[in-house]
């Protein structure tokens, strides 16, 4: 379990202050603590440009009921082109954190350029928070099922992803993220998925990296298959790579990790170290 951030603001809990987490948010100013206690909560969420703690019980006691049994279902939007379970799009920084939540039923947000859904459970623009200690599973998204980030220096650690629906591919993806701080994405359990389509397997589905600079570190990814680097790409990127664990992953034709372009392993720019290996996987460079 990630330390404690302890806010100076005001506590605002759900549902005894509120009774939604939508209504909490919106009363909150910076630096306030919306504490949401175990339920269901059938809600789509906007984070505000000013930075809250958005926790359940479980950040402060370590009781894990809490962590299982305080959701955010976005079911309900599952038919809108603006379908994440929780958008980060506002501007905040790394003292915005959310923790404990169990995110499902996200379906993405179409890319109206791209023509696909991204971003199943969070969808994070021009923002940096820090993603802690929450189980995401059973949303669905085109790409990046679990979170798209762009331009933005998240930390994205000791979270639980397993038993979502991913298409293309992407279980995170990270476009010109790490611009001033590098992303962090440490400590995860990347779990297996679902196909949404039986007949074609995903490509990249773990961490894609594009012109970014990201620290992976101390992630395990396991018991899934796809096509194309399934546990981690960078693409024109740079950062470090280590402690990572690697098991039972299948693929069609392709690599546990994958560096294309501008990216140099060994070196300042780009360090891979400490990385475990079991079943089929293994680690090559491409060229651009």
């Amino acid at each position: 379990m990630n330390p404690i951030i302890f806010c100076l603001g005001l506590l605002i809990q759900v549902p005894q202050d509120y009774p939604t987490i939508t209504g909490a948010i919106e009363a909150s100013h910076a630096g306030d603590t919306v504490l949401v206690h175990p339920g269901t909560y059938p809600e789509q969420l906007w984070l505000p440009a000013h930075d809250i703690l958005l926790v359940s019980d479980f950040y402060f006691t370590g009781d894990s009921s809490a962590l299982y049994s305080t959701v955010i279902d976005a079911s309900a939007w599952a038919e809108e082109d603006t379908a994440s379970a929780v958008m980060i799009v506002n501007g905040c920084t790394r003292a915005t954190v959310l923790s404990g939540l169990t995110v499902t039923g996200g379906h993405g947000t179409v890319n109206e350029a791209l023509h696909r859904r991204q971003g199943g459970a969070f969808l994070i623009s021009n923002s940096s928070p820090i993603i802690s200690s929450n189980i995401l599973r059973e949303n669905w998204s085109d790409w990046a099922v679990a979170l798209n980030a762009d331009f933005s220096d998240l930390v994205f650690s000791e979270n639980l992803i397993y038993d979502n629906w991913l298409y293309l591919g992407g279980t995170l993806g990270l476009l010109s993220c790490g611009e001033d701080t590098p992303a962090v994405i440490e400590g995860n359990d990347f779990g297996p998925y679902f196909p949404a389509d039986p007949d074609f397997l995903p490509s990249h589905p773990g961490i894609s990296f594009a012109y970014s600079n990201a620290i992976v570190r101390g992630n395990r990814f396991h018991d899934y298959e796809g096509c194309m680097s399934t546990g981690v790409s960078f693409s024109n990127s740079r950062g470090e790579v280590s402690g990572n664990i690697f098991k039972n992953l299948h693929y069609s034709g392709c690599w546990g990790i994958e560096s294309i372009g501008d990216v140099v392993w060994g070196t300042a720019r780009m360090s891979i170290s400490l990385t475990m290996f079991s079943g089929i996987a293994q680690c090559v460079q491409k060229a651009a």
